[in-house]
């Protein structure tokens, strides 16, 4: 085997290690930000059904406007948040 026979083969080698560094690399990082760019697009929060008073306060036919605090999760802090709906 000639000096240059070795010299090609260990830059193919070189070479070859480089580009699976590379496509690693890439893996790494490339999977968890796509994660994170994704997964809240696909996240669905669930319907919560809150009572605003009983039938017997609203006239039928006439809007009536209704506030509500509904508790927020996010992480470990908990909030409320006002909320206003029309009720018909």
């Amino acid at each position: 085997m000639t000096e240059a026979d070795q010299n090609l083969g260990r830059r193919a080698f070189l070479s070859r290690l480089a580009g699976g560094l590379g496509a690693f690399l890439t893996a790494a990082i490339g999977v968890p930000l796509v994660g994170a760019i994704v997964a809240p697009g696909l996240r669905r929060d669930q319907a919560q059904w809150v009572p605003v008073g009983s039938t017997a306060e609203f006239v039928p036919g006439e809007p009536r406007l209704v506030t509500f605090s509904v508790a927020k999760t996010d992480g470990y802090v908990t909030t409320s948040v006002a909320r206003a709906v029309w009720v018909y």
